[in-house]
């Protein structure tokens, strides 16, 4: 009996965490939208189609943590659909590009009080100090999915304590829905 792992296949060019430039590419493309893309359907489908499926980018990431950011993620996601409660997340670093992206999954409750599987994906860059939520229910064929685009600044007032304080700057944004107010985030 031969068993397969189902994780993302290791090449051997991706091996010990080396970054191809075509995911490089990519990366950078996605950092250009992030400032200039008005429709976030656009960006996410840009993110989705042309750095998420691709086969290398697990092969150049690495599962890290990261509170605040994860934070930021959470509560968003809890924003955009106030019924999303997470129960699990994975986190991912790719190396070297100051790249993050990521996963939540939890609970929905839909405007009629049903519970359904809940799931929100996101993207942050450090570089620019941007990234993306998307909340959907992916079960749900005829859902929607709720978009925001986020600042997050992290300052490190005390480095010698490890201690870090992080701010969140700008704007959210629904799909058709107008702003998404961030205040109380």
């Amino acid at each position: 009996m031969h068993w397969r792992s189902h994780g993302p296949p290791r090449s051997p060019s991706s091996a010990h965490g080396a970054q191809l430039p075509h995911l490089q590419l990519r990366i950078e493309s996605l950092r250009a939208r992030l400032h200039g893309t008005q429709e976030l359907a656009d960006l996410y489908d840009y993110y989705d189609e042309h750095v998420a499926r691709e086969p290398e980018l697990f092969d150049c990431s690495e599962t890290r943590e990261h509170d605040g950011l994860l934070s930021v993620a959470t509560r968003l996601s809890a924003r955009l659909h106030s019924g999303f409660e997470p129960t699990n997340h994975a986190l991912f670093e790719v190396h070297g590009a100051g790249f993050w992206h990521g996963v939540i999954s939890g609970k929905l409750t839909d405007g009629a009080g049903n519970r359904k599987s809940g799931l929100a994906c996101f993207f942050y860059d450090e570089r620019t100090g941007k990234g993306l939520v998307a909340v959907c229910a992916p079960l749900d064929p005829g859902g929607e999915i709720e978009l925001s685009r986020f600042s997050y600044v992290m300052a490190r007032s005390d480095e010698r304590r490890g201690r870090d304080e992080s701010t969140i700057v700008a704007k959210a944004h629904r799909v058709g829905s107008g702003p998404v107010p961030v205040a109380a985030l």
